[in-house]
């Protein structure tokens, strides 16, 4: 079974690399992506029992810039490879797992937004995921067999207004109707594309401030922590009990209709 996970150096991706790792077979394959390469290899360096019982970890780092992947419009075969970029675009070709968790968040009000902003959230935010969705399937439809798991934004399962965070909501929301999408059209071949939508979680990329302000949203709850998204995700993908859904998981909170994130 070969797992690539997209945004693994960190938050969300990290806890969900090291909750499938801890329960894989000797003969899973993990694919791991990040941004940060130094980060990916002190995680390879805390999991170095794991490569030693063959659990197989893979790192590669890609540009944000999705120019890179008008690769992916050609066949890359294994004679083919020249860079890291293309191992990683065989991988996901020929991977039984994907799970997205990159997605950068952007706050600004409509009225600020300049053309790099929309055209920056739009690509890493939908297009990416789609890119990399689109990479997978003709293998997953020839093997009968797959699954891929995106993520939305918080209070993005309905069509709504965002106050500061306008393109951002879209972009995510637009990720549901994709996962719907694969869904309906590919369950026939044993596919399964779900996305959970995570409410405010607490990663090393919230600040004391931050985190204040979400649990005054919370009415004093506390965030809710990477492990409880990862526990929820390898649920999800473990059990293939759902298929096509935008599963909440943000401790019922209920949106205010003034509310806005902290910069």
């Amino acid at each position: 079974m070969k797992t690539v996970i997209i945004g693994a150096s960190g938050g969300i991706g990290k806890a969900i690399s090291t909750q499938l790792i801890n329960h894989a077979d000797k003969t899973d394959i993990f694919v791991l992506q990040g941004r940060s390469q130094e980060k990916l290899a002190e995680f390879l360096q805390l999991r170095s029992h794991d490569l030693d019982s063959k659990k197989i970890l893979v790192q590669y780092e890609f540009s944000a810039d999705l120019k890179d992947f008008a690769l992916a419009d050609s066949s890359t075969s294994s004679k083919e490879i020249n860079t890291d970029f293309d191992t990683l675009l065989l991988n996901i070709k020929t991977c039984d797992r994907l799970i997205v968790c990159y997605g950068p968040f952007l706050q600004k009000p409509l009225h600020k937004m300049t053309v790099s902003d929309w055209t920056s959230t739009a690509n890493l935010d939908f297009a990416l995921p789609g890119i990399l969705v689109s990479l997978a399937l003709p293998h997953m439809i020839e093997q009968k067999y797959g699954d891929i798991l995106l993520f939305g934004g918080t209070a993005t399962d309905t069509i709504t207004a965002f106050k500061t965070n306008a393109a951002y909501g879209a972009a995510k929301i637009a990720v549901g109707s994709l996962v719907k999408s694969v869904a309906s059209n590919y369950a026939e071949y044993g596919i399964r594309c779900n996305a959970i939508l995570p409410g405010f979680v607490k990663t090393e990329y919230v600040s004391e401030e931050q985190e204040k302000h979400y649990i005054s949203l919370l009415n004093g709850k506390s965030m809710i922590s990477t492990k409880e998204i990862a526990e929820y995700a390898e649920n999800i993908i473990s059990q293939r009990i759902f298929n096509g859904e935008l599963l909440r998981f943000d401790k019922n909170w209920e949106r205010p209709g003034n509310w806005e994130r902290p910069v």
